[in-house]
């Protein structure tokens, strides 16, 4: 998503829209991707947890508070009120950006319960919930 977003900044006339988007994902996934790094390298490290840390303390003021009311507001209200003489890249690219804020909180969700996981010391990973309830469901439906 963040690519079409990008590409469509580009061609809607929106490059400095397209520049603070990269900005605000790119800080926090250098963290995202060391903690997953080090976290590959050593299960048991502590620096993966410090890193992810950082990750969450980066994602929180960009992605939450300056991403929704910083940039899609001010975009939103660049183009209130000029009706149809806007090309429709630029409302696919408003709706877009609108979009992707749900999605960051849902995200952000999950990096906090992965962080209350790793400070309480749970080695499990988030993802083998799904697993386990899609696996009693394939079980069922055998015995059905």
């Amino acid at each position: 998503m963040t690519i079409v977003l990008i590409g469509l900044s580009w061609n809607a006339g929106y490059v400095l829209c397209g520049a603070t988007v990269i900005l605000i994902h790119n800080i926090s996934d250098i963290f995202l991707q060391g903690a997953k790094l080090i976290n590959y390298w050593d299960e048991s490290s502590l620096a993966a947890t410090f890193v992810f840390l950082g990750c969450v303390v980066t994602w929180a003021p960009l992605r939450l508070f300056h991403y929704y009311p910083v940039l899609v507001y001010h975009a939103w209200a660049s183009v209130t009120g000029r009706g149809l003489e806007l090309p429709v890249a630029t409302f696919i690219l408003e709706s877009l950006l609108t979009v992707l804020y749900p999605l960051h909180l849902y995200w952000f969700y999950l990096m906090l319960i992965v962080m209350k996981n790793a400070v309480s010391g749970v080695q499990k990973d988030i993802r083998e919930d799904d697993a386990e309830v899609e696996q009693v469901v394939k079980k069922t439906k055998k015995h059905d």
